[in-house]
């Protein structure tokens, strides 16, 4: 978090085109940062320069987006690593939908097991955003379908099936 608060936004600063530009990396209502910054942070943390900006993004993302799970943080109510989990699957939310999570979870981030967490994480998103949720069921419904791989030397060929739960359990049921 210091690290992104030094890269930040620098009053009276001009950013020149061919030079280095700001990056928002925490999704809406975060600040910029440079973005060479997360290439620096990354060599000093001994991690990939995409590993470092996931970490400032979700850093930035929980203090600004998430103030009631980073106050938990902060209180030591909340393991860091299920808050950035949080702060992760809020990304792509608007402040607004981001703020609506935030008050769903706050008082749970800690009291269930990482799978749940993860399941009540992804209802509340859908709750914040559902025109979202029902864009993303629309494009998975769009994968779905029958796949059949060329055959090998042996005369043998594989078959995939992308289908909806229930098709594919009626589908297993009738083949045995």
């Amino acid at each position: 978090m210091t690290y992104a608060d030094r890269h930040a936004v620098v009053e009276g600063y001009q950013w020149l085109p061919g030079y280095e530009q700001l990056r928002v990396y925490g999704g809406d209502g975060c600040p910029g940062v440079a973005e060479f910054a997360p290439i620096e942070f990354g060599a000093v943390m001994g991690m990939s320069s995409g590993a470092a900006a996931s970490l400032i993004g979700e850093a930035l993302a929980l203090r600004h987006r998430l103030p009631r799970i980073w106050a938990a943080v902060l209180d030591g109510d909340a393991v860091p690593w299920r808050a950035r989990k949080i702060a992760r699957a809020c990304l792509s939310l608007s402040q607004e939908a981001a703020a609506i999570v935030d008050r769903r979870v706050v008082g749970i981030v800690d009291t269930v097991t990482p799978g749940a967490l993860g399941k009540i994480v992804k209802a509340a998103v859908w709750e914040a955003d559902p025109e979202a949720a029902q864009a993303q069921a629309e494009a998975a419904a769009r994968t779905r379908g029958v796949f059949v791989a060329p055959s090998d030397d042996h005369g043998t060929k594989q078959i995939w099936v992308r289908a909806a739960a229930g098709d594919v359990i009626r589908f297993d049921a009738t083949i045995d």
